[in-house]
């Protein structure tokens, strides 16, 4: 019985990710002509619930600033644009996935795969759009928390 308890307190616990993680945009693979800049903030609000901050400096030096909360409960969740969802699992201690939909359809998924030494975070990010697919790979480096 005890065995049972800790398999399901495991499987249910989330890796904190929280801090700030700086793109290291030479070893990205991103759009053409790149951004200047990515940063992302990661709070932790709850068990299995983050804060995401997001600020990109484009190449044009548009910034841009986004806010969200992610939920790793293999549940779906509504996000800000009307009929968009996400749904976003911790694969295993490293590694999370993440499925956006817009009315019920896939339009992007995010897989994110820490270090063991939780320094650098990899995250491969594939968008789906009538007319194709788009694929980013974003390098991050753990700066603080």
């Amino acid at each position: 019985m005890r065995l049972i308890a800790l398999l399901l307190l495991f499987a249910s616990s989330v890796t904190d990710y929280s801090g700030t993680w700086v793109a290291n945009i030479e070893k990205s693979q991103l759009g053409t002509p790149p951004p200047k800049s990515y940063v992302m903030k990661v709070e932790k609000t709850g068990p299995d619930a983050f804060l995401v901050t997001t600020d990109k400096v484009g190449a044009d030096g548009k910034e841009t600033h986004q806010q969200f909360t992610r939920t790793y409960d293999g549940k779906e969740h509504p996000i800000v644009q009307k009929g968009a969802t996400e749904t976003c699992t911790q694969v295993d201690p490293l590694t999370r996935h993440v499925v956006g939909k817009n009315n019920g359809k896939v339009t992007y998924e995010i897989d994110a795969k820490m270090a063991p030494d939780r320094k650098t975070m990899t995250t491969h990010q594939t968008y789906f759009a009538p007319d194709g697919q788009t694929r980013e790979v974003l390098v991050f480096a753990f700066e603080r928390r």
